[in-house]
């Protein structure tokens, strides 16, 4: 549409004053009958006066009217969409909380009130928009991070030989400080190893955890940082032959790492720590590996030793022979110290304890062999003692006639039984033949008494 600016006066019908004081409050209303459509100047600041205008749609040409009721609707849908947004907005607080999880609610970026109202079970739960509130998910399932990589306490490994076993990898003849990491032991050696760390975060505790540490990511480090500080501590009080036998105070690096934890108010509670594959450096690794299993054998050995010497103890003395050799050592102290009368009290305290019901074995056999040996022998000093007795008298009164008959009564007792005698002439210039071969009649008459004897047992 072609404005035209025209520089004349209107009729309009009436009469009516353009010029207007600044000072007035309101304008004057008009009414004009315009037979032509253009802009007209009426001589007045447009900026100052205030109209109520109210058209008509209907009465715009199609272009205008378009354009009008485009905007009336676009208008409204903005309002409908503001509205929306408006809501969403309000509602967008809400959070999920999942199984395994706890939900934590932070007002203005604290807890406010009671610390168990602002932890959420799982479910939906309605919390206000951000920065009013803000929903914090706790997981509270076991969690670990490892201290296993060059940035710590193990050292590089180069591209392409992250599989291989120690044994196969190449050692680098020194350290590279900031590419390498270690640890240092008490006897000043250099240690690798790598770590874990479990540690989980309990309900009662994630109003603290959220407050205080906010993220797993954040939880993680703080857990990496104060797990390292107590690794490297605990180390520098051992000794590098400990350590690769992973002979380490665990329990130790657990309270140190809990006592941080603690200090911070981190909410975060350790499970455990366990050390993965510690060693020495690659270029020393063989040497301590031969140390450890020189002294690995020897101890062994010793095992095998006492098991050795617990089993010879047994088969002695039985269980008591720890008795018996305590008091075996009491008395070879007495003797040392020339003490006869605690000799003689150990002797004795011997006899008691080799008597006891607690003494078996060997021992056991060998005080009932001698008590048997005792009761026989003695039973034959008194035979022969007897016997002695009996015969004195005689020989007394015929010294030669009991010396023939003792005579004829031994060559009785040798040549009866198993005895094959061979008689040999007297002339020493002849050659004697002798048939080694037994007797056959003295070997059937053997067999026929052992078969005689074997025939009779059965009926005893």
């Amino acid at each position: 549409m072609t404005d035209q600016h025209h520089d004349h006066d209107h009729d309009h019908g009436h009469d009516h004053d353009h010029a207007h004081d600044q000072d007035h409050a309101h304008d004057q209303a008009h009414d004009h009958d315009h037979a032509h459509s253009h802009d007209h100047d009426h001589g007045h600041d447009p900026f100052h006066a205030q109209h109520d205008v109210r058209v008509d749609i209907n009465e715009l040409d199609p272009a205008n009217r378009s354009l009008a009721e485009a905007l009336r609707v676009s208008f409204g849908v903005l309002k409908i969409v503001m509205i929306v947004l408006v809501a969403a907005f309000f509602f967008s607080g809400g959070f999920e909380v999942k199984e395994g999880e706890v939900g934590v609610r932070l007002h203005f970026g604290a807890v406010v009130g009671d610390r168990a109202a602002y932890v959420y079970e799982p479910g939906w739960h309605f919390a206000w928009p951000d920065p009013i509130d803000r929903a914090i998910i706790v997981p509270t399932g076991v969690q670990e991070v490892r201290l296993d990589d060059n940035d710590y306490f193990w050292f590089n490994i180069r591209k392409g030989q992250e599989l291989m076993p120690l044994d196969q990898l190449t050692p680098s003849p020194s350290l590279q400080p900031g590419a390498d990491g270690s640890l240092l032991t008490g006897d000043k050696n250099i240690v690798h190893a790598k770590w874990v760390i479990i540690f989980h975060i309990a309900k009662a505790q994630a109003a603290e955890f959220a407050q205080n540490v906010g993220s797993m990511e954040q939880a993680r480090a703080l857990v990496r940082h104060a797990a390292a500080r107590a690794i490297v501590h605990t180390v520098a009080n051992s000794e590098a032959d400990e350590f690769v036998r992973a002979n380490i105070d665990r329990p130790r690096i657990k309270a140190e790492i809990h006592d941080t934890l603690e200090a911070l108010s981190a909410g975060i509670t350790i499970d455990d720590v366990l050390l993965d594959t510690p060693t020495a450096p690659l270029a020393v690794r063989a040497a301590f590996r031969a140390v450890s299993e020189a002294e690995s054998q020897r101890a062994d050995k010793i095992e095998d030793a006492r098991k050795k010497a617990t089993q010879a103890l047994n088969k002695v003395a039985g269980e008591g022979h720890e008795m018996l050799l305590a008091a075996i050592d009491a008395y070879e102290a007495a003797r040392r110290k020339d003490d006869p009368a605690a000799v003689k009290t150990a002797e004795q305290k011997v006899f008691e304890v080799m008597e006891s019901s607690a003494v078996t074995g060997d021992v056991a056999s060998l005080l009932a062999e001698a008590h048997t040996y005792r009761t026989e022998a003695t039973k034959a000093i008194e035979a022969e003692a007897y016997k002695f007795a009996q015969l004195l008298p005689q020989y007394q009164d015929n010294p030669r006639i009991v010396t023939n008959r003792l005579q004829q009564d031994a060559r009785q007792q040798i040549l009866a039984g198993d005895v094959e005698t061979f008689y040999l002439p007297s002339d020493p210039n002849k050659t004697v033949y002798l048939e080694i071969n037994r007797d056959p009649e003295i070997r059937q008459r053997k067999e026929a008494e052992k078969y005689k004897q074997q025939q009779e047992q059965p009926g005893e």
